[in-house]
């Protein structure tokens, strides 16, 4: 007898995660479609795609807000 087989939502969780990348919903679906991949042996690729975009967006926050505080704290006399 064969074992049934296991619906793998890496896929799906992966492009949500994608979808969402600018929230921390989307980071916690890219990790999750990472975790399903490696437990249902297929490509992890959507997950790290989605958690690379999340970081890429935080660093762009940060990096948009240190640019308006600067030049917020420069023009005060």
């Amino acid at each position: 007898m064969t074992q049934p087989v296991a619906k793998d939502n890496s896929k799906t969780l992966g492009i949500v995660g994608i979808l969402l990348s600018w929230c921390i919903v989307g980071l916690v679906c890219s990790i999750m479609s990472i975790m399903a991949a490696k437990k249902n042996n297929s490509s992890p690729t959507l997950g790290y795609v989605g958690v690379g975009l999340t970081v890429l967006w935080v660093i762009v926050i940060v990096i948009l807000q240190v640019a308006v505080l600067g030049a917020a704290t420069a023009t005060t006399p």
